[in-house]
C-alpha cells in the first residue's frame, strides 16, 4: 500500500479540519493512505484518533504498530 507522509504547519491544516488546541502553532505530521472498502476501516480509524497515551511507548513504536494494522487491511 502506498502512503504519503508530509510535515505541514497547523495553520494550513486548521483551514481544513478542527484541531486540538495543543496542535495550534506547531508543525504536524500528516500521513495519507487510501480509504479502502474493508469492514474494519472504521474501527481502525477510530483507534488512531485522539491523544497518544503518555507511557514508555515511543512514537516510533506507535507508528510501527499502526503501519502493521494498515498492512492487515490489504
Amino acid at each position: 500500500m502506498e502512503a504519503i507522509k508530509r510535515y505541514i504547519s497547523s495553520d494550513v491544516l486548521a483551514n481544513i479540519m478542527s484541531l486540538p488546541k495543543s496542535f495550534i502553532g506547531k508543525k504536524l505530521e500528516v500521513i495519507i493512505i487510501p480509504a479502502e472498502e474493508h469492514s474494519n476501516v472504521r474501527d481502525l480509524l477510530a483507534s488512531i484518533k485522539g491523544p497518544v497515551p503518555d507511557n514508555t511507548t515511543t512514537l516510533d513504536d506507535i507508528r510501527e504498530e499502526r503501519w502493521k494494522a494498515y498492512e492487515d487491511l490489504t
